[in-house]
C-alpha cells in the first residue's frame, strides 16, 4: 500500500481514517487474517509505521511507530521469536510426556509410568 492511497488524516490513525481490512488484503500488508484476530502493518502519515489490529471483539488499534525505530523493533521481534519458539519447543515435550503417560493409562499400563 502507497501513501498515495492512505487516507489523508493518517497521521492519527482510528476507525475513521483508517483503510479498510480489503484495502490491507489488496496491497498486501495483511500479517494475521483469521477470524480471532486481523493484524496488518503500512506506511502513514508523516512516514511512520503503523500496526493495525482488531481482536475476536472488533475492537480495534492501532500502534504508530516513527520510521527510524523499526529496525529496534525487527531485531526484538527476532528476539523474542527465538525465545518464544525454545519455550513452545519445551511444551510440546511436556505435552507428549503427558500424552505417553496417559495412553499407558488407558491400555491398564496403571502404575508402570512412575
Amino acid at each position: 500500500m502507497t501513501a498515495s492511497n492512505l487516507p489523508d488524516a493518517a497521521f492519527t490513525p482510528s476507525e475513521d481514517t483508517a483503510p479498510s481490512w480489503e484495502d490491507m488484503r489488496q496491497g498486501g500488508c495483511m500479517l494475521i487474517d483469521d477470524s480471532l484476530q486481523k493484524l496488518a502493518v503500512y506506511a502513514g502519515g508523516g512516514g511512520s509505521v503503523v500496526l493495525m489490529e482488531e481482536d475476536c471483539d472488533s475492537d480495534l488499534r492501532f500502534v504508530v511507530i516513527e520510521h527510524d525505530k523499526v529496525p529496534a523493533l525487527v531485531a526484538a521481534l527476532t528476539k523474542a521469536q527465538a525465545e518464544a519458539a525454545e519455550i513452545w519447543a519445551e511444551v510440546e515435550k511436556e505435552i507428549e510426556a503427558y500424552e505417553a503417560a496417559g495412553s499407558g493409562i488407558a491400555s491398564g499400563e496403571v502404575g508402570s509410568h512412575r
